[in-house]
């Protein structure tokens, strides 16, 4: 599979988000501006207008790009963008501005150097797989000093939280009153790789791959840690009185806002920056040789990364509403009381831990009644074992370490000899039934 575009151009501009609360959008400009504007009004304050020859990433519809030459701050454009539907929309709409549209994946699109005064990303740069290569392709194609505009989700990658967010957000939840609360199940991987692959694939390394080639001129934060996941696609608290509806937003806002204040993590940036720093080419070449060991890797564990960490003596469970999902990657999107389905004969865990040289890893799972599983398992592409499961098993695991990867562990089962549901007599849903786990543990 394809991780760097999508298909299905459906899945955008659909549903309401935090910032289509217009209370909720003041306060995020605030934070962001200093003061109530938008972001084409920030632009024009610092006078960054009158650009002759812009770039789009991910351009989407093209209303970003329409905005900002109807605003004066681009003179022409250059939109890419993979979805032909979406090209076709762009197209329709331009009327008589100076846009012209490229059809193809932003990972593997090509201009020649000193191509553009600026390079825009508005919601864009999480959609990038290979973010490192084309930051520095961006460089190139940039002229000296040229700018490079960020207003994006730079949140954590494919939405997968960390614990501390993930309980936050569910305290903050539960006081709100009933007709403002939302029923929150922990972001469901898989499933967002089915709507789209491409949905914050690399959003955790955009920072740090801007750091390292450009100068930053301006950085502010809008927060979102909370306040995003409890307001987006909330059509209880979205469809309320329009002064109720204030109410709580602001009141979750300012839940949000102490979280930044205490933490700084922040879901949403703003970022201006300049070409004008000079960077050797170790430093590429460090950026590009660690991106493409991370890309194979997760190319080979059916694109999952490793989203979080698993402390010593902890359990994770496998509920859909705890972030205990977030390190069963593969062969998990269905979850039933008892465990999980498997997937495409393959299961596969993944998390970061402190490593000790020493680490083991238990795992609680349970085979289908009166099946015998064979599985072969993989730990850290250095050891194989084999086991037999029948009912419920503890199995132990070595953490042997991988040099490339000291503090991760994934760890693949291969299936041997999978029964359907029809060869087990129960309702057949398409699918095949391997083990269930219940709970991994490490030690």
């Amino acid at each position: 599979m394809n991780f760097s575009v999508n298909e299905n151009s459906k899945v955008y501009y659909s549903g309401k988000y935090w910032n289509d609360y217009p209370e909720c959008l003041s306060i995020i400009n605030t934070r962001l501006f200093g003061e109530d504007i938008s972001w084409t009004e920030f632009l024009k304050k610092r006078n960054l207008v009158n650009f002759k020859r812009a770039l789009i990433l991910n351009c989407g519809n093209g209303w970003v790009e329409r905005e900002l030459y109807d605003n004066g701050i681009i003179l022409h454009a250059v939109g890419v963008e993979y979805n032909e539907n979406l090209v076709n929309e762009c197209n329709n709409h331009k009327n008589e501005r100076n846009l012209e549209y490229v059809q193809h994946d932003i990972n593997t699109v090509n201009f020649p150097d000193n191509s553009f005064d600026v390079v825009i990303n508005f919601a864009a740069c999480h959609h990038i797989q290979y973010i490192e290569r084309v930051c520095n392709n961006i460089k190139k194609w940039l002229k000296p000093d040229g700018l490079f505009l960020h207003n994006d989700y730079i949140g954590p990658q494919r939405n997968q939280y960390a614990k501390e967010e993930w309980i936050k957000m569910n305290e903050i939840n539960s006081l709100l009153p009933i007709q403002c609360k939302k029923s929150l199940g922990y972001p469901d991987v898989q499933q967002m790789m089915i709507d789209d692959p491409t949905e914050a694939i690399n959003s955790c390394h955009i920072i740090s791959t801007i750091n390292k080639l450009f100068d930053i001129e301006y950085h502010t934060k809008s927060g979102g840690a909370i306040a995003y996941e409890l307001l987006t696609h909330n059509d209880n608290l979205f469809n309320l009185n329009i002064e109720e509806r204030k109410k709580w937003v602001q009141k979750i806002m300012e839940y949000d806002g102490e979280y930044l204040n205490k933490t700084g993590n922040s879901f949403f940036h703003v970022i201006i920056c300049k070409n004008s720093k000079s960077v050797n080419q170790q430093i590429t070449d460090e950026l590009i040789n660690n991106m493409d060991k991370r890309e194979e890797l997760a190319l080979n564990l059916f694109g999952h990364y490793c989203y979080n960490t698993l402390d010593i003596n902890e359990t994770i469970y496998t509920f859909h509403y705890s972030y205990g999902k977030s390190f069963f990657v593969h062969g998990f999107h269905h979850i039933e009381p008892t465990g999980i389905w498997s997937k495409d004969d393959v299961s596969v865990i993944r998390f970061r831990f402190n490593n000790n040289g020493n680490n083991k890893l238990l795992l609680s799972v349970n085979s289908m009644p009166n099946v015998l599983q064979e599985v072969t398992i993989n730990i850290n592409n250095n050891t194989e074992i084999l086991e037999d499961i029948q009912s419920k098993k503890i199995i132990e695991l070595p953490l042997i370490e991988n040099k490339d990867y000291p503090n991760e562990a994934f760890i693949i089962f291969n299936y041997h000899n999978v029964k359907s549901p029809k060869e087990l007599h129960i309702t057949d849903d398409g699918r095949k039934l391997a083990l269930f786990f219940e709970w991994i543990k490490l030690i």
